[in-house]
């Protein structure tokens, strides 16, 4: 008797994922558990049954999905991340619409592939589809997209077209850029498994979660595109060349590491590699006293992502400037721009606003080029290179709102709200912004030392101190380190400890991308505490 035939169907394939889900389970494995099954049964289960859709599979951490409707599948996903918003359990989910085989229940081929890869790369909460299932909807849902171009998925042998879902808009539209290189051209980064090196299997949980939260928090910085841990993680056990796994994955960088515990304590060594050339680009190893493991862990998580993401955004600015001018897409402008902007120059500040300018131009929906057009102004305005300084400042308010108008989840949007606003003197503005800019980005070094200055100048000095350290500890190579410097040394001005404040305005002073004023400062401070002498030779100088 022959073998019955295959059958084989047009479907919607939904695919989801947990995002971290091997932390979830060491930390409180009876609540994951019971999180998982009610997130199932109240949410998961009941919105694809509404959905005219069936569960194919259930996974420890995930399932799949079938619809004969698209749109079933689509307004189904959208439900269910709005449903599971705010909730203990994150997910990320993919939609594809493909040929699928069954057999015994199970579904099969390159649907169900595209599937779970468009899965791997959504972000945490969101929402990934291919080009096939935007074409079919883009005029039936009431959802933004967001063309994240033609992408390179493993395993699947052609490019294919990759849209984001944004939920909550009006009828669809699509955000696309004016120009290549703003989407597909930011630096991409993947983040390899950790290696256990204890000779313990029993500390896998804590290298794997050490990666998989480093996944999570550069996936929170609008200027990176980070490949998602499924993608990653296939390479675990492995030795490979990372030259191969950049090309492989389709990433500029690579970040590896291990942890090695032994006792009490453990090493974490994490190196940052150009995925071309092989350089190692930027190497740390930390030594800690293992008390609280997921405190360690969101203490390393913060460290390094606050360390690489300066290391990566020199190589891009680097990268930018050996550009040939009349190549530049938006992308490499607004990194060339940065590159003149952190030379603090008068005539590079101008060269950069011109840059950010027409980085604007070739892509109107990116926000970051006015964001850094807004502090361009703003250090024109503080170096006192401006010849109307109220309309340069004026000039930095409205490009900072533009900014924050085009991307309200931008760190940098809301970190140049924040600043124009301390040189308005709207400090209770300046404190609201900051603190968004950190909730936004926890590793951005200069949104803490801003923050730092925003409540100095409010005299909540007990709290500037706590943010003037996390921005020294994140960001000690950052060009704009003097903020937190000369921040502490108003501080310690304002509180009458002048001899303090001299020492750090002395510190700030000695910056080479300090602005003059800081030398001011120092004079001022040497003159309360009684140094009027030292105070004398410093001006003259």
């Amino acid at each position: 008797m022959s073998e019955p035939e295959n059958k084989r169907r047009l479907s919607a394939i939904l695919a989801a994922d947990m995002v971290g889900y091997t932390r979830l389970m060491e930390a409180d494995e009876d609540g994951t558990l019971n999180a998982w099954r009610l997130a199932r049964t109240e949410i998961i289960e009941p919105a694809i049954a509404s959905h005219h859709g069936r569960i194919v599979k259930l996974t420890g951490d995930g399932f799949l999905a079938e619809f004969s409707a698209v749109t079933n599948a689509m307004n189904c996903a959208l439900a269910l991340q709005t449903n599971l918003a705010g909730g203990d359990l994150v997910f990320r989910m993919g939609v594809n619409l493909g040929d699928v085989v069954e057999e015994a229940g199970d579904i099969y081929g390159e649907g169900v592939n595209i599937a779970a890869r468009l899965e791997g790369i959504a972000d945490p909460g969101g929402i990934c589809v291919s080009a096939s299932v935007y074409e079919q909807v883009k005029n039936r849902l009431e959802c933004d997209f967001e063309d994240r171009g033609k992408q390179q998925l493993k395993h699947v042998a052609e490019p294919i077209g990759v849209f984001a879902i944004c939920p909550g808009g009006g009828n669809a539209k699509v955000h696309k850029p004016n120009a290549p290189g703003t989407t597909a051209d930011k630096p991409s980064i993947a983040v390899l498994p950790f290696d256990n090196l204890s000779g313990d299997v029993e500390q896998e949980y804590f290298s794997d979660g050490m990666a998989e939260d480093i996944i999570t928090a550069l996936s929170r910085l609008r200027g990176f595109f980070v490949t998602a841990r499924n993608s990653s993680f296939a390479y675990k056990g492995q030795s490979p060349d990372v030259r191969a796994v950049a090309k492989d994955l389709g990433v500029r960088y690579v970040l590896e590491g291990s942890v090695r515990k032994s006792g009490e304590r453990v090493r974490i060594t994490a190196q940052l590699i150009d995925g071309e050339s092989g350089n190692h680009i930027w190497a740390e190893r930390y030594d800690r006293k293992l008390d609280d493991i997921f405190d360690l862990q969101d203490e390393i998580t913060l460290t390094v992502v606050g360390a690489i993401e300066p290391e990566l955004g020199r190589a891009e600015r680097e990268r930018a400037r050996h550009t040939p001018t009349e190549n530049l897409a938006a992308w490499e402008s607004y990194q060339r721009g940065l590159w003149h902007l952190y030379r603090f120059g008068k005539a590079d500040i101008s060269e950069a606003i011109q840059l950010f300018k027409r980085a604007g131009e070739m892509d109107a929906n990116f926000a970051a080029p006015f964001a850094s057009l807004s502090y361009a102004h703003a250090s024109n305005f503080i170096r006192g290179f401006s010849t109307d300084p109220a309309e340069e400042l004026n000039n930095a308010h409205s490009t900072a709102q533009k900014a924050l108008l085009l991307d309200p989840s931008d760190a940098l949007a809301h970190w140049s709200v924040g600043t124009v606003c301390i040189f308005r003197r709207d400090h209770a503005a300046a404190v609201e912004s900051l603190f968004n800019s950190i909730e936004l980005n926890p590793s951005f070094a200069m949104a803490h030392a801003q923050l730092g200055c925003a409540l100095c100048m409010s005299a909540r000095y007990d709290e500037c101190f706590e943010h003037f350290d996390q921005a020294d500890r994140l960001g000690s190579k950052d060009p704009m380190i003097w903020l937190s410097v000369m921040g502490r040394a108003f501080a310690h001005f304002f509180s009458k400890d002048y001899e303090t404040a001299a020492t750090w305005a002395k510190k700030a002073a000695s910056i080479p991308s300090a602005p003059l004023w800081t030398r001011a400062a120092y004079c001022a401070a040497l003159c309360k505490s009684g140094r009027q002498t030292e105070a004398a030779t410093i001006r003259d100088e």
